[in-house]
C-alpha cells in the first residue's frame, strides 16, 4: 500500500467523473470486470475484485448538468455528491493499493437508491460508503458497540438521514459513511476543501489498516416500508441540505415569494420530492 502523502488528488479524473453521465460511469465499473445489475434507470453497477471490504457510492446527482472549477485549495461542483465517491473507489483507492469490492447505484438522492437491490452472494467483514459532507461519519442503525469502538477510534460519529448503506442491512454487515470532505451538496454552491480531503483519507487508511481483516457483524432492525428519522417514505415532502433533515409538510415554513425554509434551523428548502413521479424538483430557490 502506497503512502497517501505521496499520491496526489487527480483533479482532472475529478472533473471527469463529475462530468459523467450514470450509464459512463457503470460502464468504467463493467470494463474493469463488473456487471451492471437492473433494468434501465434502476441499475446498480458491481465490482468483485474477491475482497472481503465492501466501498459504496451512488453515480447520480441532484443536478444534471453541473459547472466545474478549481483553485489551489477548492473544488468546486455541485456533483462532487458524489461523483467524488466514484472517483475514490473507482480511481485513487486502486491507486493506491487499496483492494475491495466496489457498489455504484443510482437513485440514492430521490431516496429509493438501488443498493435496495444488491444481493452479493458472499459475506463482508464491513461496508463504507463516501458520500458524506464534512470530516464526521454516520452509522444510521449499524451499532454494534465493537464496530463503534473502532470508528471513533479516527472518526467523529454525527447524525444522519439516510444513504445507500441504510438499505443494505440484510447484508448482516456492520457499515459507516464517510465524510469526504465537501460542503453545501444538493446546491450549485457545493465544494471540496483538498487539505480536509487529505486528512480524511489518512484517517481512513489508518482505519482500514487496522480492521480489514476483522468482520463486524450486524442485526438488522425490523421496520416496515423504509424510513427517514422514523418517518413514513410517503410523508416526506423536501430535504433541508443545511441540517440534513427530510421533512414533512408540518415542518416546513412557506415565506411566500421568497420559497420554503426548514422549520427546525431556518435553512433553505433545496430538493422537493413528488410521490406521483420519480423526479425530484429544486425548491423555489436562487442559487448563488
Amino acid at each position: 500500500m502506497h503512502d497517501i502523502k505521496t499520491v496526489p488528488i487527480n483533479r482532472k479524473k475529478i472533473k471527469w467523473r463529475c462530468q459523467q453521465s450514470i450509464i459512463q460511469i457503470f460502464d468504467d465499473c463493467q470494463k474493469l470486470g463488473g456487471e451492471i445489475v437492473g433494468p434501465k434507470n434502476q441499475q446498480h453497477a458491481y465490482l468483485d475484485n474477491g475482497a472481503d471490504i465492501l466501498f459504496v457510492c451512488h453515480a447520480d446527482t441532484v443536478f444534471d448538468r453541473a459547472k466545474y472549477g478549481q483553485d489551489r485549495q477548492r473544488l468546486y461542483s455541485p456533483n462532487l455528491d458524489d461523483r467524488l465517491g466514484v472517483y475514490l473507489v473507482l480511481d485513487y483507492f486502486p491507486h493506491i493499493g487499496i483492494n475491495a469490492d466496489i457498489l455504484i447505484t443510482e437513485n440514492e438522492e430521490i431516496g429509493r437508491s438501488t443498493a435496495e437491490n444488491f444481493m452479493p452472494k458472499k459475506q463482508y467483514n464491513w461496508i463504507v460508503e463516501f458520500d458524506r459532507r464534512g470530516s464526521g461519519v454516520v452509522v444510521y442503525d449499524y451499532d454494534n458497540p465493537d464496530w463503534l469502538d473502532a470508528i471513533t477510534r479516527h472518526f467523529t460519529i454525527q447524525q444522519g438521514s439516510f444513504s445507500d448503506i441504510s438499505l443494505l442491512e440484510n447484508l448482516k454487515t456492520s457499515a459507516v459513511n464517510i465524510g469526504i470532505a465537501y460542503h453545501h451538496e444538493h446546491t450549485r454552491r457545493c465544494y471540496c476543501r483538498l487539505s480536509e480531503l487529505y486528512r480524511q483519507l489518512q484517517k481512513f487508511v489508518a482505519f482500514y489498516r487496522e480492521n480489514c481483516k476483522i468482520r463486524y457483524a450486524h442485526e438488522p432492525k425490523q421496520f416496515g416500508l423504509f424510513d427517514y428519522d422514523n418517518q413514513p417514505v410517503e410523508t416526506i415532502i423536501a430535504y433541508c441540505g443545511d441540517c440534513d433533515t427530510y421533512l414533512d409538510n408540518d415542518e416546513i415554513i412557506d415565506c411566500g415569494d421568497v420559497g420554503t425554509i426548514c422549520g427546525y434551523c431556518y435553512g433553505d428548502i433545496l430538493v422537493v420530492y413528488d410521490h406521483n413521479s420519480d423526479d425530484i424538483h429544486d425548491a423555489d430557490y436562487n442559487y448563488v
